[in-house]
């Protein structure tokens, strides 16, 4: 099979290079490119089908998808520029730019490609426990409720290692003494100086002979009342919150004394450099050989430090195992579409496959959590990075540029908490993206002396995706610029966007299916990208502005939303959705009554018809979706034994939660139910991971002839912590949540349709009346002024 690829990709290569050797486009070279298309796509639908994973096939996918992609930007860059006034060439610079951006991703994104290394485990089954190192597992929290600590903290704390060989410490940032006590003269100063600020141009306008400083003091004289006022608030504000932190250190550290002896809690004086702070902070009171790291809505399998502690023991130049962050909760985009678990994640494709095609590389990063790292080479660098808000891959470059290794293990065994809210999911990428774009203008990995070369070019993919904002945004506006403005920004006719264009845009679509198809669908990329775009663009200019001023932001987790609601976050997806939807139908009658302009609008039809799928999608993720769940529902497939009425029927569990379980019982219960089932509390049986039985007792919550609904009902901290173990210690159950389901672009394209269709009515009635009301909130005050 090897000899025949070689032969047909020698053959296809020959063929590429005849392509290219013309600028014209003639009909020789589009049935040379119809061939090459054809020749790639039979390689990929044999490689899917037969599950192939030929190296061979995706080199030539790669080399076939840079070779278009080439031949389209020399045509790009030379003969479709329109430079002929201000106007056209602002719009057709920012096209062009946008796509010299997305090629360098595509580029960057091809070498992480060329191989990915899916790595094993090393055992450590023969290895004495007195042998093996220490480790500190840290779980940072911030503000965060105890019921999102505690599934952490308990199943840390029945990790299958060595008792004497790992101890858990919860780092509290909500307890610290800086928050319980908090400086109230200080928070006076704090609040006279906002009023202050709040009328100083209104002073320095009315009053412009006067210096700065009799300003403030006129201030301070006029609106004294007012400072005082609120002073007063801010004050009893501050104490409330004192009370409220200094109640939290005790809650944890009660919760820490019970949870078991390896069990610690931690906080500190003052909340400096945020989470990094916090972990270096206690760095100076443990002692551990590795700290594994987790969020506090992380959970861990049992296995975790069995399958990760060996690549220490083997490597002493590693610094860092990062492992997959993988999430029991659905993001809200998956939410408020409910296409939870039917598509892929949307950090799978990072965490599936980019990530192993930079351990390929040696330059696989720290993310933040789920991750691993030597105490030795952490302090050397004197902890953890704290010059940019993503201080996790911060570190992760500065240790590799010291010479030492890290190596990702693709295998899940930490499950977490996704954004419940859009506005969340907001907050969060956009501190992902400042904080990479902050690395790449302040330590930008390409200057880095110590970084072997292959090692900057992972991070510079990492840094540069995190651009996608601006590039997105452009290609949702500039279509418009052509519609309403007769602004000229692609100058070119149909048959040069069928020889150039589409060639390149097919290879591309191609190779993505090839690459990521299982990680990531067709089209749901633009999805996401252009949905965050409409955010992200302010929060990419403000830190290219400023690169040292943005701060750390906790991302909200653990979000109970009780009923639908509208995303204060709607605005700009509501707006240029409907402003697409009038230049579709501008240019619908452009194309009727402007013949020769049909060719540029057949192309900006369909570039204006995705951007109006994306943003229609966004207006039903707008739309939130209720998600009441304190605990989330993971799916089971567990033997279990129900006592009902002193007999032992048995079933299947279905589902299963911290707070409750649902048990399939094989048996008909019918007869059953109104005397012996409903209302009732039953005592079952359950399988641990070692196959063991363990008792349990449950409330029923409802019941049919077939299906026993339980809440549990706890005695005491250890029944607890075996149900935590039970939920979230086994690897194999996470199994029935990691489903591959690779599907075409035309499938992923109907879906997409499909799911715009069904819910695009209500949601867009929804935001509807929600801008209607938030107009008249902005009318009607200065109707009343009048």
């Amino acid at each position: 099979m090897d000899k025949i690829l070689k032969v047909l990709l020698v053959v296809a290569f020959i063929f590429l290079l005849l392509i290219v050797s013309a600028y014209s486009p003639n009909i020789v070279q589009l049935e040379f490119f119809i061939t090459i298309f054809l020749l790639n796509l039979g390689f990929v639908i044999y490689s899917k089908l037969k599950k192939l994973e030929s190296e061979y096939i995706k080199l030539f996918l790669i080399i076939s998808a840079l070779t278009f992609s080439l031949r389209y930007f020399y045509w790009r860059t030379l003969y479709t520029l329109n430079l002929d006034n201000f106007f056209n060439a602002l719009g057709s610079l920012s096209v062009y730019f946008a796509e010299v951006y997305s090629f360098i991703v595509f580029l960057l994104g091809a070498f992480i490609a060329l191989r990915v290394y899916d790595r094993k485990s090393i055992p450590i089954d023969n290895i004495p426990p007195d042998k093996l190192p220490t480790v500190d597992i840290y779980i940072p929290t911030y503000d965060e409720p105890l019921e999102v600590i505690k599934p952490t903290t308990l199943a840390a704390s029945v990790m299958d290692y060595p008792r004497d060989k790992f101890n858990i410490y919860i780092l509290d940032d909500g307890g610290t003494e800086q928050k319980r006590f908090p400086d109230l003269e200080k928070v006076k100063k704090e609040a006279e100086e906002e009023i202050i600020e709040k009328y100083k141009k209104i002073y320095m306008k009315k009053y412009k002979k006067w210096d700065e400083e009799k300003i403030i003091q006129k201030i301070k004289e006029d609106k004294k009342d007012e400072i005082k006022a609120y002073q007063e608030k801010e004050v009893e504000t501050a104490k409330r919150k004192g009370e409220e932190a200094k109640k939290r250190k005790k809650m944890l550290e009660d919760f820490a004394a019970i949870a078991g002896e390896n069990v610690h809690y931690l906080t500190r004086k003052r909340n400096e450099h945020a989470k990094a702070g916090n972990i270096n902070e206690a760095l100076k009171h443990t002692n551990g050989d590795i700290i594994l790291i987790l969020d506090c809505d992380h959970v861990p399998t049992q296995n975790f430090l069995r399958e990760t502690v060996g690549f220490f023991i083997k490597n002493p130049k590693l610094f860092l195992v990062q492992t997959p962050h993988k999430f029991y909760n659905q993001d809200p985009i998956e939410k408020n579409l409910r296409i939870f678990r039917q598509v892929p994640n949307e950090s799978e494709m990072f965490y599936g496959f980019i990530q192993k095609g930079l351990d390929f590389w040696d330059a696989s990063f720290f993310c933040g959590s789920a991750a691993m790292l030597r105490r030795k080479y952490l302090e050397e660098v004197g902890g953890i990075a704290g010059d940019t808000i993503t201080e996790d891959a911060e570190t992760a470059l500065e240790l590799h540029a010291r010479g030492y290794h890290s190596y990702y293990y693709p295998k899940g065994m930490v499950f977490g908490l996704q954004p419940e809210t859009f506005s969340a999911f907001v907050v969060q990428r956009s501190r992902w993206a400042q904080g990479m774009i902050q690395i790449f203008l302040l330590k930008n990995p390409l200057l880095k002396k110590g970084l072997k070369w292959y090692q900057k070019l992972g991070y510079l993919n990492a840094n540069v995706f995190w651009f996608f904002g601006l590039a997105r945004f452009t290609f949702l506006i500039v279509p418009l610029f052509f519609i309403f403005f007769n602004l000229k920004i692609y100058d070119a006719t149909l048959a040069d966007v069928i020889a150039y264009a589409m060639p390149h845009f097919f290879f591309s679509l191609l190779l993505s299916y090839y690459l990521y198809s299982k990680y990531r669908w067709p089209f749901f990329s633009e999805v996401y990208e252009s949905l965050q775009s409409l955010f992200l663009l302010p929060a990419i200019i403000s830190v290219i502005l400023a690169p040292r001023s943005p701060t750390f932001i906790v991302t909200p987790k653990g979000e109970n939303i009780e009923k639908d609601f509208v995303t204060p976050f709607y605005k700009p997806i509501f707006l240029l959705f409907n402003i697409t939807v009038i230049g579709i139908l501008v240019g619908i009658y452009k194309y009727i009554h402007h013949p020769d302009q049909r060719g540029t609008l057949t192309v900006l039809g369909f570039w204006m018809f995705f951007n109006m799928l994306y943003l229609g999608i966004g207006i039903i993720v707008a739309h939130e979706k209720p998600e009441k769940r304190t605990f989330h529902r993971i799916p089971a497939n567990d033997e279990a034994i129900v006592y009902i009425n002193n007999k032992a029927y048995e079933g299947t569990v279905r589902d299963i939660s911290l707070t409750g379980i649902w048990i399939e019982v094989h048996k008909d219960i019918s007869h059953l139910l109104k005397d012996y089932v409903w209302d009732k509390k039953l005592r079952f049986l359950i399988k641990d991971e070692y196959g063991i039985m363990f008792a349990v007792e449950g409330q029923v919550v409802n019941a049919n002839a077939h299906n026993i609904r339980m809440r549990f009902a706890f005695a005491n901290i250890d029944q607890e912590k075996k149900i935590t173990q039970l939920v979230y210690a086994s690897s194999s159950r996470w199994k029935l949540f990691m489903q591959e389901k690779a599907v075409s672009p035309f499938y992923s394209v109907l879906f997409l349709i499909k799911l715009m269709l069904k819910d695009f009515g209500r949601a867009y009635v929804e935001v509807v009346k929600t801008f209607y009301n938030d107009l008249l909130g902005i009318i009607l005050p200065k109707k009343k002024k009048t």
